[in-house]
């Protein structure tokens, strides 16, 4: 088990979000491990999970995660060009 730790530890600096997701899938890295990567708890990495499962790596990978857009229009904030 260490030696799987420190081989993960090694190859975090140059693991992208796509290449952690495929390594969980392939089952090279598990769940959990796969969490501690990309910095996430083991909860929220069961909700990705969850979304590959239903809808393909494409719908996570496009995911803003918890940033709003910067041009947004809010409510009642934007005037119209009457």
């Amino acid at each position: 088990m260490e030696n799987i730790e420190r081989r993960v530890r090694r190859e975090v600096g140059v693991m992208t979000r796509r290449e952690v997701i495929t390594k969980a899938l392939a089952r090279q890295l598990t769940w959990i491990q796969a969490a501690q990567v990309l910095g996430i708890t083991p909860r929220h990495m069961r909700r990705v999970r969850r979304v590959i499962e239903r809808y393909g790596m494409e719908a996570v990978l496009a995911q803003p995660r918890g940033r709003t857009r910067r041009r947004r229009i809010r409510g009642r904030d934007h005037r119209t060009a009457d």
